[in-house]
């Protein structure tokens, strides 16, 4: 049995810059990707998105909004926005489209936190703070894979023989969440290796080139 399910962005900063939760208000207005797509939008004019992402999920998220009417700004670690995207040349255009909207973009910023109505942002270089005025904030970071059915069937591993299965592997973004890309390859992966034969206990899939240094004589 194998299960390819989708991923949950995360909300609460951490991404590839914080490798820990960030400071967040509990009254503040925090927003995920997958929120905005499920309709749920900013509730005040002034949004903040945070790019520690890199692919194209914040750019366009900054032009949805903009084109809605919000005051959008993005800010990101990185030198341009969706910087990622320049390794499938996508990257002029995901920026071209919120500029041309109005965005502002804040480059080579982190964010340090979330307060009520408000965000505090640091420049990548001196660290250096400033606070500006945020009704909500965008996290677009990282996300976590949707493996409740995973964890649930390996839990119950000993009814598997009765229900005719012989193990459960995770693939896609129910093992780590990634690219669109990623989760293609590691459904045709998963189908080629299907009737191979089981590797060994401790074995691994591909050729190792082991190297010994030895004296000069």
């Amino acid at each position: 049995m194998v299960i390819a399910t989708g991923a949950i962005w995360r909300k609460d900063g951490v991404g590839h810059v914080h490798t820990l939760p960030i400071e967040i208000d509990p009254d503040a207005q925090v927003l995920s990707p997958g929120d905005v797509m499920d309709g749920q939008l900013p509730a005040g004019k002034r949004v903040l998105i945070w790019d520690d992402d890199h692919y194209y999920m914040a750019g366009v998220l900054a032009e949805l909004l903009a084109g809605q009417g919000y005051d959008v700004l993005y800010a990101t670690p990185a030198s341009e926005a969706s910087t990622w995207t320049r390794l499938t040349m996508e990257q002029h255009f995901i920026q071209k489209r919120p500029l041309e909207q109005g965005v502002a973009v804040k480059n080579f910023t982190v964010l340090d936190r979330v307060g009520k109505r408000e965000a505090t942002l640091a420049c990548t270089f001196t660290g250096r703070q400033e606070r500006i005025e945020a009704d909500a904030v965008v996290l677009v970071t990282a996300r976590l894979p949707k493996e409740d059915l995973l964890v649930d069937l390996q839990a119950r591993s000993e009814e598997w023989a009765d229900a005719g299965l012989e193990q459960v592997s995770a693939i896609g973004d129910a093992l780590a969440p990634a690219t669109n890309a990623h989760a293609i390859y590691a459904g045709r992966r998963y189908a080629e290796e299907l009737d191979g034969d089981p590797l060994p206990e401790g074995a691994v899939p591909f050729r190792r080139e082991i190297k010994e240094l030895i004296e000069e004589s």
